[in-house]
């Protein structure tokens, strides 16, 4: 059975951080919009198995121009395949979302390894169909390939574009 890790629930009902196994309780909150990432056993440490970062009012995307909006770390043990990621974007009121985001291995965070990510459609979350939306904000998943040679705290960040979009959160879970 596969382990999910709830990283945001809009209705503030079940708490960060709660492990869920994919039973009847995962598929509820998945109706309700609580956002889960996949997440591996194992590995309790400030960046494993899963990790997110707050940006409060956040850096704001460009708006046509591809760019790192938000950087984030995880630690990961080789042998795994992906890593999952969630990003909640804000706008505001009455615009319409566009853009795309994905998740890259960032190579600006010495002493941090650049992440090995891959760049396929998984990886790539368009604001036109989020995750979940409300009225100013959108919440974005994906999952990317990730595979290392050696255990370690890896670099990553949030890449794309949207008109007016600001990132409050950004979370990063390893995947068995």
């Amino acid at each position: 059975m596969q382990n999910f890790v709830v990283v945001w629930d809009p209705d503030g009902e079940v708490p960060e951080g709660k492990v869920f196994v994919s039973d009847q309780r995962y598929f509820a909150a998945v109706r309700r919009g609580v956002i889960l990432l996949p997440v591996a056993e194992g590995g309790r440490n400030a960046l494993s198995p899963w990790a997110k970062y707050a940006f409060g009012d956040g850096p704001e995307a460009n708006a046509a121009i591809p760019s790192y909006i938000g950087r984030g770390a995880l630690w990961l043990a080789r042998g795994r395949a992906a890593v999952g990621w969630a990003a909640l974007l804000r706008f505001p009121r009455g615009e319409k979302p566009e853009g795309q985001f994905r998740l890259v291995g960032d190579g600006s965070q010495p002493p941090l390894v650049q992440a090995p990510t891959q760049d396929d459609p998984t990886n790539r979350a368009v604001l036109s169909s989020p995750a979940h939306e409300g009225e100013t904000h959108v919440v974005l998943q994906g999952r990317t390939g990730c595979q290392t040679a050696m255990d370690g705290a890896y670099a990553f960040a949030l890449h794309g574009y949207a008109r007016g979009a600001r990132l409050s959160w950004l979370a990063l879970s390893q995947t068995p």
